[in-house]
């Protein structure tokens, strides 16, 4: 028979269930034989003594391999097997208590290390058939390829209402809803209903059940109401009916000076459980960007919906190892070379930036190169195994730094990065319209891609370097530097530069002949980006004398409009703020510019008018917040911390990263569950203003005088002719 791998899982002592997707769409559960290993070195002596030994301590095999270091360097390691994963992390432990004792391969999940051993991954399409002792697997399906075939997927959501706000009390009624718009209400007060509703998902053949909150909350309350009922035992929404037995919870960490809250993980056997408040940094791909991954990673599904960016670029370089018989540490060893004081100045600078000219500038274009730095990752060989301390003969030289890099050997981060840009490429050459299912490919590559280079710095990352940090930094910031002499050589006036993409106006060639020199002089692909009828770039607003690279907004020449890092882009902005400023802005792209302040202002007057005489939907208001720690740890009456504190009051769980939402009320931060208050109209206007004011900034208008037009305490005849800076 043929199909595809739907899901991989342990299935008990030196077994693994494969659950198999037939063409006809039936689906099958098939087990394996299969031990997991991991690898170990030491000096010879100690690696036979473990041997000899390591059977009486609970391994079920072990054997001598040759297996490669990242390094390049071959070793005779030793392998052990043990029956299933926690009996491999129980052994492993005992076995590291002596310091001698290196580990491999030794964090790769049970399911990954089948399919990898066995040359499968996710989704794959394999023909299926009976042999002596089980079953035998062929591969008919490529991972290089994107022209594969996918499963049709039978869908529903699980939802439900409980007895109190914050997802707290009890469940009250639960909702099944189907493709189709049909929805099948359930008393989870009855046993009798779970039975019922685990029964009617197990009859449906549900493949994919999406739950908002399904993690943190939903399944472990209904196998605990189940199990309260008694029918546990006939409740289940595991696809052979076994018990779940989840463990809910969660953990903060921190990532990229972000504090953020993440749920364990209630996977599901046989389908996939798909929690969209759990949904990790794929919103732009969607599923089928997160299919793509889990194959091109060998993630599950259900993993790969769950893991962050760095997690995936992290499991596909273990991939790319695993291919060419690479040892696979548990986390990176890298020490940093040794650097004199001016050495480490020249070398941790970042990328480049050429501030802004603040103020409004008209026929701008913007112009990037698409991946620059994982290109270079890619083009210069950069991997944490390849970089040396000093460049010898053969060597890549990285500029204004003494380091070199190796190129007689593929580095395994370029390797990796290698194939992804393959595969984006391609999508986006395949893509034939905006959201077409290689588009959403490309974009989940896309995100992938922009983790590589931060990994590389990463201390734990287990092929990452700083040196090959700053290598990468530094080709990008002499490719940048080269587009700026470029441009400027070719009568064009650069405005802007950052990373890598630059900002000009005026040129004594068209911007196409710029494009292309670009792309010849640095071999990363340029494009053009925007063509704008006029951008604005804005100052800090702590220091009003100094440009901030990331902060401005402008209008296409198609009358579209672009904005980075004001008020509507920013995730704790009100709704109603973030549209009355996109409203202004879409005004002001269909006036000359010199009008522009005059629409702007009557826009904000309209919103200012509308939030006066209550008109604003309650939604609207609503405020989102990161906690960045516990409430108690607050030492100021914040008002994330204020609403958080009355979240615990009502008898919520708040963690340090968890996002919580709010409105601003006369009696303080109120949770947007629980408003009882009227809304703080004057926090609401100081915030319309304030993104008035970074709209009207470049036309040179304070604050003052802002707030002063928008209160209509004067006329609008300084605005017919305004200060803008222009150049």
């Amino acid at each position: 028979m043929r199909g595809w791998i739907l899901d991989v899982h342990q299935d008990g002592p030196g077994l693994v269930a494969m659950w198999f997707k037939s063409e006809t769409g039936s689906t099958i559960k098939l087990l394996f034989e299969y031990e997991p290993y991991f690898l170990l070195l030491a000096p010879s002596w100690k690696l036979e003594e473990i041997h000899e030994r390591v059977s009486g301590m609970g391994a079920t095999s072990s054997e001598f391999v040759q297996k490669s270091l990242p390094s390049g360097k071959f070793k005779r390691m030793l392998m052990v097997r043990a029956k299933d994963g926690p009996s491999k992390k129980h052994l492993l432990k005992k076995l590291l208590r002596d310091q001698d004792v290196i580990a491999f391969d030794a964090d790769i999940e049970v399911e990954r290390q089948f399919l990898m051993e066995r040359g499968l991954f996710p989704l794959a399409r394999v023909d299926a058939r009976r042999a002596s002792g089980g079953f035998e697997l062929q591969l008919r399906d490529d991972l290089e390829s994107l022209e594969y075939d996918m499963p049709e997927f039978k869908r529903a959501l699980l939802s439900a209402k409980t007895s109190r706000p914050f997802k707290t009390g009890d469940l009250e009624e639960l909702n099944l809803s189907f493709e189709g718009a049909e929805t099948i209400s359930y008393d989870p007060k009855k046993g009798e209903e779970f039975v019922s509703l685990s029964d009617e998902v197990l009859r449906r053949g549900v493949d994919i059940l999406f739950t908002k909150g399904g993690d943190g909350f939903l399944l472990q309350s209904m196998e605990k109401s189940a199990d309260q009922l008694g029918v546990s035992e006939n409740f289940s929404l595991n696809r052979d009916m076994s018990k779940m037995g989840f463990g809910g919870g969660g953990f903060s960490f921190t990532s990229y000076g972000v504090v953020r809250w993440k749920y364990r993980p209630a996977l599901l056997r046989g389908r996939y459980h798909i929690d969209l408040d759990n949904f990790m940094g794929l919103p732009e791909g969607g599923l089928e960007g997160v299919f793509d991954l889990s194959r091109s990673c060998c993630v599950s599904v259900q993993k790969t919906a769950r893991t962050s960016i760095g997690g995936i670029m992290s499991s596909l370089e273990d991939l790319v190892a695993f291919k060419r018989n690479i040892a696979i540490p548990m986390e990176g060893d890298q020490p940093e070379y040794f650097k004199s004081v001016l050495s480490l100045i020249r070398s941790d600078r970042g990328g480049f930036v050429m501030n802004p000219i603040p103020g409004v500038h008209e026929d701008v274009v913007e112009i990037d190169f698409m991946s620059l730095y994982p290109s270079l990752i890619a083009m210069r060989n950069i991997s944490s195994e390849t970089m040396r301390p000093m460049a010898v003969e053969g060597d890549i030289t990285v500029p204004e730094l003494d380091l070199g890099i190796a190129s007689n050997r593929f580095g395994i981060v370029s390797d990796a990065v290698a194939f992804l840009l393959r595969r984006r490429i391609a999508c986006s050459h395949m893509s034939s319209k905006e959201d077409d299912v290689y588009d959403r490919r490309q974009k989940a590559i896309k995100l992938i891609l922009c983790s590589a280079f931060g990994y590389l710095g990463f201390r734990k990352a287990k092929f990452g370097r700083v040196e090959a940090h700053m290598a990468t930094t530094a080709f990008a910031r002499e490719a940048l530097l080269k587009v700026i002499g470029l441009a400027e050589s070719m009568g064009f006036k650069v405005v802007h530069a950052i990373v890598d993409a630059i900002w000009v106006r005026e040129g004594e060639t068209d911007h196409e002949s710029l494009v292309r020199r670009m792309s010849e002089t640095v071999g990363v692909p340029a494009k053009l980006k925007v063509d704008y009828k006029w951008v604005a770039f804005l100052n800090s607003r702590i220091n009003p004398n100094v440009p901030v690279p990331t902060r401005y907004f402008g209008v296409t020449k198609e009358g579209g409009i672009k904005v980075r890092g004001i008020e509507a882009r920013r995730n704790d902005t009100p709704p109603f703020v973030s549209i009355s400023q996109l409203s202004m802005l879409e005004s002001m792209a269909k006036v000359g510019l010199d009008e522009a302040p005059v629409v702007a202002v009557d826009g904000l007057r309209s919103s200012l008018r509308t939030l006066r005489e209550g008109s604003v939907q309650p939604e609207l208001l609503v405020i989102r917040k990161k906690l960045s720690r516990s409430p108690s740890e607050y030492r100021h009456r914040v008002a994330q911390a204020l609403a958080s504190q009355f979240i615990e009051r009502e008898g919520g769980t708040v963690m340090p990263g968890m996002e919580i939402s709010f409105i601003m009320t006369e009696d303080g931060p109120q949770p947007s569950d629980l408003v009882s208050s009227a809304p703080d109209l004057g926090f609401y206007e100081t915030a319309l203003i304030r993104a008035g004011h970074s709209i009207l900034e470049p036309f040179g208008f304070t604050e003052e005088e802002v707030e002063s037009k928008a209160h209509g305490q004067s006329g609008l005849s300084s605005f017919l002719m305004p200060r803008r800076s222009q150049c």
